[in-house]
């Protein structure tokens, strides 16, 4: 997940041309030239992604405007690392997150979420909560997310929105609200799964142990939840003993 040399290039370049541009029209045209570019490195690395494109939603914002891209915090820079070793990883593709209420976990699982159907094909996701009306408010943060990302971007990779569900017809890639327990998370084959706020869903451990064989040969699974007792617990405490940390 890394901008390729050949985009990073034409960025440098169109740049330097700007700095010196006197010419309107030209300098239109070259900021034509150079946000389509940054499109490119937005669909090549994710950091590129939230830190130029995907704008969240602060209420206690000191800006004029409340949305904002992500921060340059250095733990959502190591969660991204963290995410892309599990995801090349062969086997056992699973991502547990502890988080506090001030981190942005479940907004930094929105974001790669709104990443992966905009720049890959054929993916589908699963995000689970307590409830389905839970599940899908995260949905609509999703698709919040995606409004505000520029009309020429949102013009070539239409979305389409119903409740519990967004479909991305460019990509053919769709995503699902489904609320606790095991029995929707065996309905699908899944290619990335987010279960937030695990500690606080009843049957946790069912869901979870449906999950697995869900996910595939290929498919990532991202536990998200904050401090509570039970299988949760259990499995953060586990990896942790199993990393060495």
């Amino acid at each position: 997940m890394a901008i390729s040399e050949r985009t990073a290039q034409a960025l440098s370049a169109i740049s330097a041309l700007a700095a010196t541009e006197k010419n309107r029209d030209t300098l239109r045209k070259l900021k034509s030239d150079y946000d389509q570019w940054s499109w490119k490195a937005a669909t090549e690395d994710p950091w590129h992604f939230m830190r130029h494109f995907c704008k969240t939603k602060n209420e206690h914002s000191q800006e004029d405007d409340p949305y904002q891209p992500f921060p340059d915090m250095e733990y959502l820079r190591h969660l991204l690392a963290v995410w892309k070793k599990v995801e090349e990883k062969p086997s056992n593709r699973l991502l547990l997150i502890a988080k506090s209420r001030q981190m942005m976990a479940s907004w930094f699982a929105c974001a790669m979420i709104l990443w992966i159907c905009m720049s890959r094909s054929a993916k589908r996701v699963g995000w689970q909560s307590k409830k389905s009306e839970d599940a899908d408010q995260m949905l609509e943060r999703i698709y919040g997310l995606y409004n505000r990302l520029p009309e020429s971007v949102r013009q070539a990779n239409p979305c389409e929105r119903k409740y519990l569900s967004m479909r991305f017809t460019t990509t053919d890639c769709d995503v699902h609200a489904i609320p606790q327990g095991p029995d929707q998370v065996r309905s699908y084959t899944w290619s990335l799964f987010v279960s937030d706020e695990m500690a606080f869903q009843e049957n946790d451990d069912e869901a979870y142990y449906a999950l697995l064989p869900a996910l595939g040969k290929v498919g990532m699974g991202v536990l998200i939840s904050t401090a509570g007792p039970g299988h949760f617990e259990q499995l953060f405490n586990d990896a942790v003993v199993m990393s060495g940390v």
